[in-house]
């Protein structure tokens, strides 16, 4: 199967929207884990539409988790962050993002990591690039947008911040303009709520609960399978960091790095946020889906396809064996 996405046309793309539906089948044949209602103002207005197990839900995750691919291999075509090109990256990104019983159904990690994307293709046109004002406003501008769905996503700014200094410099004004970015869409909407008189329900709906520090919890009710293979992915790609960067160019290298510094805070982010659930390893899914399909890209084909095919069975095991079902903590 995967041999069908080794393909340098991007507009084949679109066949990744079969993929994620094949892959998240289970959605009409089991039950699903529901999602807690979270923080995030533009979440709370999403909710209103795509709550309960609907056809409606299963469509809009898929378009969210097909868009999410699509920009994934943008940036890897645009930034040719291989030698050979491949529709890898959005594949492996549908396919983490499909991973465990808690991923099929709607969450605010969906369009936020829309927008984060957005942010990393913004960031990389900035590689060695004297005049980047409009490049870095726009990464914080969608760092903005994707706090309003997951404010835990305004700690993005530190990894766009140490990237930066690799790709351009580490001048502060480059800084201040990607944090001024990021202000301007919470700036106006908090705003809009103050004209109103509504800004403590911004607040609350927005900024409640924002960091946690970890909590304890029951090791009993630990969901090790889940854990297992999350850390597996996890671990694949920070292990597999010479190989992915080996023989490639200084550009690559540094560009690569980048999205390294995403894997770094998105780490922070999952720790920071209590009480903690299996859904919020989606935190991950852009990144992962980035760096392994760089990964299989450079892999020889056959080896390539018995380690997706062993993924693919591993994620139905989680979504059809009851001894493989995902408990939350």
């Amino acid at each position: 199967m995967l041999r069908i996405f080794r393909s340098n046309q991007l507009l084949l793309s679109v066949l990744l929207i079969g993929y994620a539906a094949f892959l998240r089948v289970a959605y009409f044949l089991t039950p699903i884990p529901d999602i807690p209602v979270e923080s995030g103002l533009a979440n709370h207005w999403v909710l209103a539409f795509v709550q309960g197990q609907s056809t409606l839900n299963f469509n809009i995750t898929i378009l969210l988790l097909f868009t999410q691919a699509f920009l994934a291999n943008k940036i890897f075509f645009e930034n040719r962050l291989t030698r050979d090109l491949s529709l890898y990256p959005g594949v492996f990104l549908i396919l983490v993002g499909s991973m465990l019983p808690e991923f099929l159904n709607y969450s605010s990690f969906l369009p936020a990591n829309i927008f984060l994307l957005l942010a990393i293709r913004e960031l990389l046109k900035a590689y060695r690039k004297l005049s980047t004002a409009d490049t870095l406003f726009n990464v914080g501008f969608f760092i903005g947008i994707a706090t309003l769905f997951q404010p835990i996503y305004i700690l993005f700014l530190i990894a766009a911040g140490g990237a930066v200094i690799k790709l351009k410099s580490g001048k502060f004004r480059d800084q201040f303009i990607m944090w001024a970015g990021a202000l301007v869409p919470l700036f106006l909407i908090g705003t809009y709520y103050f004209f109103y008189d509504k800004l403590p329900e911004y607040w609350m709906l927005q900024w409640d609960q924002l960091i946690s520090l970890p909590q304890t919890f029951d090791w009993k009710q630990l969901p090790f399978p889940s854990i297992a293979i999350m850390l597996s992915l996890l671990l694949f790609v920070l292990l597999s960091a010479g190989k992915i960067l080996s023989k490639t160019k200084m550009e690559v290298q540094i560009k690569i790095g980048t999205i390294y510094w995403f894997v770094v805070v998105a780490i922070v982010c999952l720790l920071l946020s209590q009480p903690w659930h299996s859904y919020r390893w989606q935190l991950l899914v852009p990144m992962l889906g980035l760096l392994l399909g760089i990964s299989f890209t450079k892999a020889r084909p056959l080896p390539a396809e018995v380690w997706h095919f062993v993924l693919l069975i591993i994620l139905f095991l989680f979504h059809f064996t009851q001894s493989f079902t995902v408990a939350v903590f």
